[in-house]
């Protein structure tokens, strides 16, 4: 699985960095989730217009 955002049709790291997504009954980390900025949302957007 990546830790990536697919953006403009290339995988890229989230510039506001990942947090964790924690498995509640047990209490460890599943995965780390990447985070997105409000620059990545814009990117993602500017093909659009």
């Amino acid at each position: 699985m990546r830790n990536q955002l697919y953006i403009n049709g290339q995988w890229r790291a989230g510039r506001a960095g990942s947090f964790p997504t924690v498995d509640p009954a047990a209490g460890r980390t599943i995965t780390e989730v990447t985070h997105t900025s409000a620059e990545d949302v814009d990117d993602a957007r500017r093909p659009c217009r």
